[in-house]
């Protein structure tokens, strides 16, 4: 039994002592704000993080046109994991557990979703196959579950989860699949700055 507060800002929710958030679009963008800003601004250190992947986006990101992202295409998912891989070890800069949640939907392939966590393995990451798309929140029982692991064991006294998704593009191109090679290619374009005293 589960004592649910009221949310505290935006999109959070207070269980027991947890709070889990859902922090924004990208470990390069979303996951960056949240913890470089508001989290050190509050004083706040996460247990965990979990990272949302779909089979369908690591296979944009392997390269497969909109046209044929239902279609089996266990290379594209394999080259595509270099985006998410990337993602992991952001978030793993920031010293913090990371759980992948393989987001699974109907036409998803065994095969597919195999080198999601093949690849999370071989990164000593956590992945766990959610169907909340077909199950609700059944779907996500394994997960819910594995956060709580996680974030109990975790070093910090402050039990917190932020939740986020990777968003279409790893630089300032919102379309762009492929991944940088380069640190320099990372730089984001500023348009505006202002100082702040």
């Amino acid at each position: 039994a589960y004592e649910i507060m009221p949310s505290l800002v935006g999109s959070e929710m207070c269980i027991r002592d947890s709070v889990v958030t859902e922090a924004g679009f990208g470990a390069d963008l979303g996951a960056e704000k949240f913890l470089d800003i508001k989290c050190r601004k509050a004083g706040l250190k996460p247990n965990a993080v979990v990272i949302v992947a779909t089979v369908r986006a690591l296979k944009s990101h392997g390269g497969v046109e909109k046209a044929d992202l239902n279609k089996e295409n266990v290379d594209a998912v394999e080259k595509g994991f270099e985006n998410l891989q990337r993602h992991i070890e952001n978030i793993q800069s920031f010293g913090l557990q990371t759980i992948i949640a393989i987001n699974s939907f109907t036409l998803d392939t065994e095969a597919e979703g195999k080198v999601i966590s093949d690849g999370c393995e071989k990164l000593g990451v956590k992945s766990v196959l959610c169907s909340h798309w077909a199950e609700g929140s059944l779907g996500t029982k394994l997960l819910a579950e594995e956060v709580v692991k996680v974030a109990e064991s975790s070093d910090t006294s402050d039990p917190s989860v932020n939740s986020r998704s990777s968003e279409p593009s790893y630089s300032s191109k919102p379309v762009r699949a492929e991944l940088p090679e380069k640190a320099e290619q990372l730089l984001l374009p500023a348009k505006i700055l202002r100082a702040k005293s």
